[in-house]
Formats: C-alpha cells, structure tokens, sequence
C-alpha cells in the first residue's frame, strides 16, 4: 500500500510540523485566554489589497475557467478544425467532375464555286457538350463519360438536312495493372491526411490534459503560498512577543541585553520571511492567473484569488505491471509515434508501387446519333 495525498497535498503535512492544525472537516478548538488561536489548514486568506476585490474559487472552477479561456487550449482547438479543411480537400481527388461547354460560331465565305450554292455561303454551328468523370477510390481506376451535340445550320442550296443535328455519347474506363493498383499518390494523400487528423485530435487532447495538469499544480501552490503567508505571520507574532517578555525581563533585571538582542533580531528575521512568503504568494499568483486569463483585459487580472478548496489523503495500490501495460498503449506522445510510423509506410508502398511498369487496361462504348 503506498499513500498518496492529492491535490498536492504534501506541503499539509510539512506545515503541520511548524504549528499544529486541525485536519479538514474538524472544527478547530478554542485556544486558552492569551493565546492564537490553532492553526487549521485551508482558512488562511491571501493578503487583500485596497481597491480589489477577493475571488472564492474551486479546483474544478479553475479548470473549467482554463479549458474555456486558456489561449493555449484555443490555439490547439483550431488544429483539427484546420486538419478538417485539409482532409475534405484530399477527399475532393474522388469526387465526381462535371462539366458542361456551349460553343457558337457564325461564318460568312464568299463562293468560290458553282457546286456551293449560291454566291455567298452562310454557316451556323453550336455545340453544347456535357463530360462526367471520376477517379475511384480504391484501384486506382477512373470512369470518364461524355455527352455531345451539335446543331448546324447553312444557307448552301444544295444541304440535304438544314438545320443538322449531331449528338455522341461515350463511356471511358481505365484499370491500371501494376503501377497505381495497390495504391496512388491521391489515396496516398488521403489515407495521410486521415491519419493525420487523428494526430491532431491527440494533440489537442494533450495540450487541454496539459493545461489541467498545469492548473492543478498552480491551484495547490497558491493554496501553499497563503498558508506560508499564515504560518510567517505566526511566527513573526510569536517572535514579537519573545521580544517583548524579554524586554520585561531586561528591564528586571532577570536577563541581559544580548538576549534582548537575539529576540529583536529574531523578529527582523520573522519580518523577512513573511516578506519572501509574500513575494512568492504573488509570483505563485500571477503563475495560477496566466493559465486561466483570456487576454490583458480579463478582470481576473486585478481580483484577488482565494483558493477555496482542501487537499485530502487517500491511501491508493499500485499495480506496476498493470500502470505499464496502460501507459503503453494509451500514452498519447506513443500514440503519435505509431501513427507517424503509418504515415511513413503509406509514403514506402507509394514509392515502391510507382517503381512498377505503367500498364493499364482502357474499356470505351460510344454511340453517335
């Protein structure tokens, strides 16, 4: 059985040996007439300053607060709604092509013969053409179909049709046989970008378990930053009052000076470190807010953040075998590595496929009308 205080509960217990203390969910006992009243951990405030307003806040608020406002988190959100775009893009390669073509044309020619019916000979010509093709998405193949007509018109007396109409249909198929069969440089692409949006998905899943882990970690240090502020105060108070009863001492004459001495220089050493628990009250501060801001304009920038929240030991067996086994396969840095190692073999069978001969089988049906 190993123990394992959450929440980096650890600094509790290191506290507790400087002062006694009251465990959370205890009520703490009054203290004798004279005395400070016993430290409980978790009820020690953060310095207010004058003009700003105390924030109560929870572990679970302060994450939901990052997730939501974190620039980092909101930078990694747009990969895979860029990913998106580039995977509908290689998706694009497959999907059918249509088109459509209208074409006029008007001439004039002077006769150069009698045989052209008359002096000068008129024709009118439109086509209006239709084509459908589409490259399938497994084989390599590719089906092509068109749709033709034309109308000509002339002023030759001698046109036996006048107006003509023209039309062809046609269908198109080609199978390649060895190079492009197994695979292509376009299903090449797709299947890589498919894997690669599956990568940015775990990033993004990094980046937000990141971002948690960071908050966590900031949460507790300012909670322990405020209790050291507690714990220094208390021990500036108690170096205050040594100093004193040694003055009343002095003055009876019961202790000498360099005793008064060492007490005041206790206090001067008491002073300083409420003044360095201070400093690192606010660095541990600014640390927590960064993670949670949503830009200079946040009015969290300027409140006072009190962490409201207690950590509590829970005792926890750990299964090595069974903690290896799951971070082998579901570690997400190892899980990027696998899918790259895809991405690589997917790029090795599109090189080796395009060493192949370029032999391909054609099938065409047209009819004319």
């Amino acid at each position: 059985m190993n123990r394992r205080i959450t929440g980096r509960g650890a600094w509790a217990v290191g506290i507790g040996l400087a002062m006694p203390f009251s465990l959370a969910g205890q009520q703490p006992v009054a203290p004798p007439a004279g005395q400070t009243a016993p430290y409980v951990v978790g009820e020690a405030r953060p310095p207010l300053e004058p003009g700003k307003t105390l924030v109560t806040m929870t572990l679970e608020e302060a994450i939901q607060r990052a997730l939501a406002t974190n620039l980092d988190v909101q930078s990694a959100r747009l990969g895979p709604l860029l990913q998106d775009y580039s995977l509908r893009a290689a998706e694009a390669a497959f999907s059918p092509t249509f088109s459509m073509t209208y074409g006029y044309n008007n001439s004039t020619n002077q006769s150069t013969s009698q045989l052209d019916g008359g002096a000068t000979i008129k024709n009118e010509r439109q086509t209006f053409n239709t084509s459908l093709s589409k490259t399938m998405p497994w084989y390599g193949g590719r089906l092509a179909a068109s749709f033709n007509n034309g109308r000509n018109e002339t002023t030759n007396a001698f046109a036996t049709r006048n107006p003509s109409y023209s039309s062809t249909v046609s269908f198109n198929y080609t199978q390649p046989l060895l190079a492009g069969l197994r695979t292509d440089d376009q299903r090449a692409a797709l299947e890589t970008q498919r894997i690669q949006s599956q990568i940015t998905n775990l990033q993004l899943f990094t980046q937000i378990e990141n971002i948690t882990y960071q908050v966590r970690q900031a949460y507790w240090g300012l909670r322990s930053a405020i209790e050291q502020i507690e714990i220094q105060r208390r021990a500036l108070a108690q170096a205050q009052q040594l100093r004193e009863e040694n003055r009343v001492r002095v003055q009876l004459g019961r202790m000498t000076e360099l005793q008064l001495v060492q007490a005041e220089a206790q206090v001067a050493s008491a002073e300083q470190s409420l003044l360095n628990a201070e400093i690192q009250w606010r660095n541990q501060e600014f640390a927590f807010k960064r993670l949670l801001l949503a830009g200079a304009d946040d009015p969290l920038l300027d409140q006072t953040v009190n962490p409201t929240d207690r950590p509590t030991l829970t005792e926890q067996a750990v299964d090595i075998a069974a903690a290896v086994e799951v971070a082998l396969r579901e570690r997400a840095d190892l899980q990027q590595q696998r899918q790259q190692r895809e991405i690589s073999e997917v790029n090795l069978d599109v090189s080796r496929t395009n060493t192949l001969p370029d032999l391909a089988l054609s099938a065409a049906y047209s009819l004319q009308g």
